[in-house]
């Protein structure tokens, strides 16, 4: 059984939406620790 290009695509992209969530979290996490590390410097 072949699968239609359709089909392919969709599975294609929603993958690449699961890896760009959590790409976007990690780097959003990282973000936000990165600046609970030095609030003295920031506000200041």
């Amino acid at each position: 059984m072949v699968l239609p290009v359709s089909s392919l695509y969709c599975i294609a992209l929603k993958f690449e939406i699961v890896l760009y969530c959590i790409a976007s979290e990690t780097t959003w996490r990282i973000f936000l620790e990165a600046n609970h590390r030095d609030p003295v410097r920031s506000s200041r």
